[in-house]
């Protein structure tokens, strides 16, 4: 049964349960009274992400029964076969009401008798056909299995299902060996990275992998030879012209006309593995149309057929596997293979219990880059008051705010950020706070309230300026931090963001092969006029800006710069566009800690198109038609030294991500500093250049994953300062 009823918007909070769902703990013995208080995740209806309730549920101390054991689970994976199940299209999983989830890694609390292998303390990964997604749980011994030391919760709970799926397809059922091909479609998910890292650990392999043009360079960079924009491009046609022969081994988790295609491109003693049917899952809810349309185009052979063209073609279900000693045979492989550094779970994003929906959503659009985590510890909304600041912190607060804004707004700016905006920088922190670009996606991805209390007007100049003061000997010692936009201040391209606009949320093919290379801004011209064709209204556009989420420790970063505006001079270097930038800026609230705003003008016209233009016209040949941005921060930083009375800034750091950031990059001094998001292109080219031209490049090099990276350094690049 269906609701009908899209995703809510608030977050859902637990719902008090006293009946019992599979994976509950057993109840005790009668004359205990002691009783737990347990949170988990229940799919109550088959239908959109409101059915997955997140309830608690009062019970008696479990009593465990022989070889069993209780589990304080600290993280939960999130896979497409919940996607399915929450639709009704999963047969493995109970009828609702039902806990779901089906691996996890967490604590032992208490063992049963028998259980020989497990100890309070242990840190285990759990497996299940349903039950985990909930904070205590009762399994059995052989369902779990003990973590490597090094091994975190998360990377735990991201294993199992993605890793043993991947392994048991590639080397008991495909075969693999050196020298083969493989083609991993859905190469950015938890099976395609697992698949990948582990072809690599077979030598000479070579891999082609589809995804969005977007997730490119993550995969290539985690092993993919041949990367495939598969809604761009056809890739049967890519692989040919790569690879005549076709490729020896395909894994299919898509189904119906893919399948038939990945049986044409293999070669003779090939095999293709069909291990699931995403291309029957669309909207929120069950698809019969598209599940017809999958059963019509599916592959259908005789054995003759098989026989004539020498193929293989393999089925996998993990869930239907019964066999326990291959499954602990193969997960103590993989156990042994993370230890030896030849995999390593690539965790996306984490989301707490109350934000299931957000997680769901996110892989079902297919945003994520790996896996997905559910977190069972309650969200913690309450944070402690910030610290009061001291006389002389309140002096420097002043002066910095006389210095940097003007006269009609300084007693605006003077105002301290309030007490609810600072826990929710704080809250933000806590979902950011990560160390590898791995697990660098925020929990959420919307903007539900502006991040700092200050919000001036939107303007509609090509750049902003605040009048400068600069009446202080500090001045001399002042900082210029340059940002890019996309994929650096916000999680994503603004311009993919808005193409979500359109009723079927992509573009057509026609428009997206026309598309030369040099010329995004032009190609941008196009898609912004075909959306308003296609009736894209002006508050559809700033909506679809608005909910794009910031990037991992952004806020953080921000709120530091903030406090710290006498120091620390802020400008956007950004090839997107004005509406676009200001849009998100205006609505994180924060637009008032840039001095300026270098970009592609854009306003709205009569008819309500969103008209985009060139920055400027220039002669570099390493950079688009549209925008050089070493031209730009060359002469920025002319014109600011003749500004502040012939001071340079003392130091400069530029915070990119892109391939046209390492233009700039090199209009840096040996003082200066390169900020590369990690794993990003800017960080994979400049370790080139630095290596190839080291005399093209003297700044220093410092990648980061998450907003908090840049913290510590700027940090210490104050207490550097002071201590001149």
């Amino acid at each position: 049964m269906s609701s009908g009823k899209d995703a809510p918007e608030d977050q859902p909070q637990p719902e008090p349960q006293e009946p019992k769902t599979p994976g509950d703990p057993p109840a005790s013995e009668p004359g205990e009274a002691a009783t737990i208080s347990v949170r988990g995740l229940v799919l109550t209806g088959y239908g959109g992400y409101d059915k997955i309730k997140l309830q608690v549920k009062t019970m008696a101390k479990p009593r465990l029964q022989s070889g069993e054991i209780l589990v304080r689970v600290k993280a939960c994976g999130l896979n497409f076969a919940e996607l399915l199940g929450r639709q009704g299209m999963y047969e493995l999983l109970p009828s609702p009401p039902v806990t779901m989830g089906m691996e996890g890694a967490g604590l032992v609390e208490a063992v049963g008798p028998d259980v020989e292998d497990k100890k309070v303390g242990d840190r285990v990964i759990v497996l299940g056909r349903s039950g985990i997604w909930q904070e205590v749980v009762v399994v059995a011994s052989s369902r779990a299995v003990v973590m490597p030391e090094q091994m975190s919760f998360e990377e735990g709970a991201a294993l199992p299902i993605n890793y043993l799926t991947a392994y048991l397809m590639l080397f008991q059922m495909a075969n693999i060996k050196p020298g083969k091909s493989v083609l991993i479609h859905m190469a950015a998910g938890g099976v395609g990275i697992a698949a990948t890292q582990l072809c690599r650990s077979v030598q000479d392999v070579t891999i082609f992998g589809t995804a969005s043009a977007s997730k490119h360079e993550t995969i290539v960079q985690g092993g993919v030879t041949h990367a495939i924009d598969y809604r761009t491009k056809d890739y049967v046609e890519e692989i040919r012209k790569i690879s005549p022969d076709g490729v020896d081994v395909v894994l299919d988790p898509l189904g119906g006309s893919d399948t038939q295609k990945g049986f044409s491109l293999l070669k003779p003693m090939g095999s293709i593995v069909v291990f699931g049917a995403a291309n029957a899952v669309t909207g929120q809810k069950k698809n019969l149309l598209a599940l017809a349309k999958l059963w019509y185009h599916q592959l259908s052979l005789s054995t003759l057929k098989l026989m004539q063209a020498n193929k293989a073609v393999c089925g996998f279900h993990l869930g239907y596997l019964k066999d326990e000693a291959l499954i602990t045979d193969a997960m103590a492989t993989l156990l042994r293979l993370y230890a030896q550094g030849h995999i390593k779970p690539h965790i996306d994003s984490r989301f707490h219990f109350e934000e299931v929906a957000d997680a769901m959503r996110r892989m079902h659009e297919r945003q994520n880059i790996g896996k997905v985590i559910l977190l069972p510890e309650p969200k913690k909304e309450e944070q402690e008051k910030p610290k009061a600041p001291t006389e002389t912190e309140e002096e420097g607060q002043k002066s910095e705010e006389e210095e940097e804004k003007p006269e009609a707004a300084a007693t605006e700016v003077k105002a301290e950020v309030t007490e609810e905006v600072t826990e929710e920088v704080e809250a933000a922190r806590r979902r950011c706070s990560t160390s590898t670009i791995s697990s660098s996606t925020s929990s959420s991805n919307t903007i539900s309230a502006p991040f700092f209390s200050y919000r001036p007007k939107m303007t509609t100049n090509l750049t902003r300026d605040l009048p400068d003061q600069h009446q202080h000997q500090h001045q001399q010692q002042r900082f210029l931090v340059l940002f890019d936009f996309d994929e650096t201040i916000i999680n994503e391209s603004s311009d993919d963001a808005v193409v979500r606009a359109l009723p079927d949320q992509q573009l057509p093919d026609w428009l997206i092969h026309s598309y030369r290379e040099g010329h995004y801004n032009e190609h941008m011209q196009k898609v912004l006029a075909y959306m308003s064709e296609r009736g894209v209204t002006k508050d559809s556009i700033q909506s679809a800006v608005e909910k794009i989420a910031p990037t991992p420790g952004l806020l953080v970063l921000l709120q530091f710069l903030q406090n710290h505006q006498r120091d620390f001079e802020l400008a956007v270097v950004s090839d997107a566009n004005m509406y676009f930038i200001q849009t998100w800026l205006e609505r994180a609230g924060v637009s008032h800690l840039f001095r300026k705003i270098f970009t592609n003008p854009a306003s709205f016209d009569a008819s309500g198109k969103l008209v985009l233009l060139p920055f400027h016209s220039h002669s570099c040949q390493r950079c688009p038609d549209n925008m050089c941005k070493h031209v730009i921060l060359r002469e920025y930083l002319a014109a600011r030294q003749k500004e502040r009375g012939g001071a340079a800034f003392h130091r400069v750091f530029y915070i990119g991500d892109g391939a046209n950031d390492i233009c700039p990059t090199q209009a840096l001094g040996p003082r200066d500093t390169a900020f590369p998001r990690r794993d990003f292109p800017m960080h994979r080219l400049l370790g080139d250049l630095q290596k190839t031209q080291p005399a093209q490049f003297k700044a220093h090099v410092v990648p980061w994953a998450s907003g908090e990276d840049i913290v510590d350094c700027l940090q210490n690049v104050l207490e550097e300062r002071a201590n001149i």
